[in-house]
């Protein structure tokens, strides 16, 4: 780690050659690699300096090990269960208790035989049952309307667009919308809620290619193309409901009608909308952009200069993790693998293809609202992404503007600092991040908007991702890493369904996987180290920053009271600064 500095641009450095060595070192320790996965900026080595730490590790496998732990509380009674259920029961009769509880715990389920139907899928959770699990499985009439609140209060809430037109409906029509309306006891036409700006879907039918995945347990897994149509019911009492689903192109089209159909058709859409979180925006655009970011600003930041100050905090362990995801997560045989529908190719050309299509302007927050159609609270009420994530967004530009402000008096000051230009470079270059739609960096505005963006990515936009996983991902009932069965037709039955559901074992690992990523806290939001700055000034602007941001959680938890079910993803006393989850 560099020696502390004081704070100057280049232009005012007093020293121009010892920084311009001080920065050459630094491109010498961080260098790029482009082929993991291929195409995509990654770190060719994590210095020490940037890797966990020995209390890091420590914390990590205390985390496993309360898995593990709970595990044996959790599972230990059913898997006795299971020995009883075959024919090692023979074999056992002259065990003691302890000796059959130790079989039991080594027990596979062969051929996947019992499977994590929502009942079984609830045990792994022991006490600490999800709220909207929780809601769920004493409310199962409220199954559909809370199934449509994922959309916009889930752990994907990047998929929903708004639809403007009957053709782009299409192939769902006025009649599925009918027989979604009488189900649900509303009124109105597909007409009418796209003329009133109500009507929208999600769109997974990228995914229908991939849909011969791998095996689990000798059971083929698979994931389907599948495309939903959603509905904003407006009144006294607004709801949000799904209106009907195609789980694969040119398939049958189920409604809430279709009773065991449409059961099916909506852990079809669970299944495609957990690929589609997982890779495009967990591990592509959170991990790995956050990591062209972290390289960009190490390899064009002097240590001195302020941008690089700032974003330390934000950039904290990123190398670490994402060298973890790579050379565990990302390698045969492991969760990725193991979990997913997916082959481990097919995962890793979907992180690929997700990287090649970000477009930083795109994703910056109010343009991304704005472009799906999320914007108005007068057709869509209820809106977590909008109406917290945007107000947390401008209050980190807002931050980011004030301390740049201290530095930088006009645009002028922005062109005349090289290392800025070079960040802006580096970010987009063929050589560099090879993030698209990077601008140049030659005004104030541009650079706040890149800080910025930094910041939403490493701390938000990843607890959006990562901290929803526990609540909504871990149960393999509600959001399936893969399913088990064929997707339905049009007379399935019971056995259809219950086919769909993952074994037991793969579910206990859903559940193990995604519960550990949520547990590891190193940092906090708007929390700097004493020594990140050496600037009397930058206080001031930290203690008004965590003002702001403690008075809109207060915000969120008044919205919360009104929502079908609570969205905390976006409260910031709970949100790390950086990304090492």
């Amino acid at each position: 780690m560099p020696a502390p500095t004081l704070t100057s641009l280049p232009q005012h450095d007093p020293d121009p050659i010892a920084r311009a060595a001080s920065l050459a070192a630094e491109r010498d320790r961080y260098r790029y690699t482009w082929h993991r996965p291929e195409g995509v900026a990654s770190a060719a080595e994590v210095p020490r300096s940037d890797a966990f730490d020995l209390g890091v590790l420590t914390r990590y496998v205390g985390v496993q090990a309360m898995l593990a732990a709970h595990d044996m509380i959790t599972t230990s009674a059913h898997r006795v269960g299971q020995l009883v259920r075959h024919h090692e029961v023979a074999t056992a009769a002259g065990q003691s208790f302890d000796e059959r509880l130790a079989g039991a715990m080594k027990l596979v389920v062969r051929g996947g035989e019992h499977r994590a139907t929502p009942s079984v899928a609830l045990k792994w959770f022991g006490a600490d049952v999800p709220s909207l699990i929780a809601i769920l499985a004493a409310h199962p009439e409220r199954h559909d309307e809370l199934f449509a609140w994922q959309r916009l209060g889930g752990a994907n809430p990047f998929a929903l667009r708004r639809l403007e037109t009957t053709d782009a409906a299409a192939p769902f029509d006025e009649a599925h919308f009918a027989a979604a309306a009488k189900a649900h006891a509303i009124d109105g036409t597909l007409a009418s809620a796209i003329d009133g700006k109500r009507l929208f879907h999600v769109d997974f039918r990228y995914l229908d290619g991939a849909r011969d995945g791998g095996l689990a347990l000798e059971i083929p897994k698979r994931v389907f193309g599948a495309r939903a149509l959603f509905v904003q019911h407006l009144g006294p009492s607004p709801r949000f409901l799904p209106v009907a689903i195609q789980c694969v192109p040119s398939g049958p089209i189920f409604t809430p009608a279709d009773g065991i159909g449409w059961s099916m058709a909506k852990l079809v859409l669970q299944c495609a909308d957990t690929h589609e979180q997982a890779l495009t925006y967990h591990v592509a655009q959170c991990h790995f952009v956050m990591e062209a970011f972290t390289l960009a600003c190490v390899r064009a930041f002097a240590p001195a200069h302020p941008i690089r100050k700032l974003l330390a905090p934000h950039t904290q362990y990123t190398l670490a993790i994402d060298a973890q995801v790579r050379d565990t997560l990302m390698k045969p045989g492991q969760d990725l693998e193991a979990l997913m529908a997916t082959t481990l190719g097919q995962s890793i050309l979907l992180v690929e293809d997700a990287m090649h299509a970000f477009d930083v302007n795109a994703a910056m927050p109010h343009a991304d609202v704005k472009r799906r159609g999320l914007d108005d609270p007068g057709t869509l009420p209820h809106c977590p992404l909008r109406d917290d994530g945007l107000p947390v967004w401008s209050a980190i530009r807002r931050f980011v503007g004030e301390y740049v402000g201290l530095y930088y008096t006009s645009d002028a000051d922005v062109v005349a600092d090289s290392e800025a230009r070079a960040f802006g470079q580096e970010l987009g270059a063929r050589w560099g991040g090879r993030l698209a739609s990077i601008p140049e960096v030659t005004s104030v505005t541009t650079l706040v908007d890149l800080v910025s963006y930094a910041i939403w990515t490493a701390s938000p936009l990843h607890a959006i991702c990562n901290d929803s996983q526990l609540e909504f991902m871990a149960c393999s009932a509600n959001m399936p890493t893969a399913l088990y069965g064929n997707a339905p037709t049009t007379s399935p039955t019971e056995a259809d369904l219950l086919a769909l559901y993952a074994p037991e074992e793969i579910s206990m690992s859903q559940y193990a996987f995604f519960c550990g990523q949520t547990k590891l806290e190193e940092n906090k939001l708007g929390e700097y180290p004493p020594d990140a700055f050496d600037d009397p000034r930058v206080a001031p602007l930290i203690t008004r920053f965590v003002a702001e941001l403690a008075s809109l959680d207060a915000r969120i938890d008044a919205r919360n009271a009104s929502r079908p079910a609570p969205y905390v993803w976006l409260r910031t006393q709970t949100m790390r600064a950086s990304i090492h989850a």
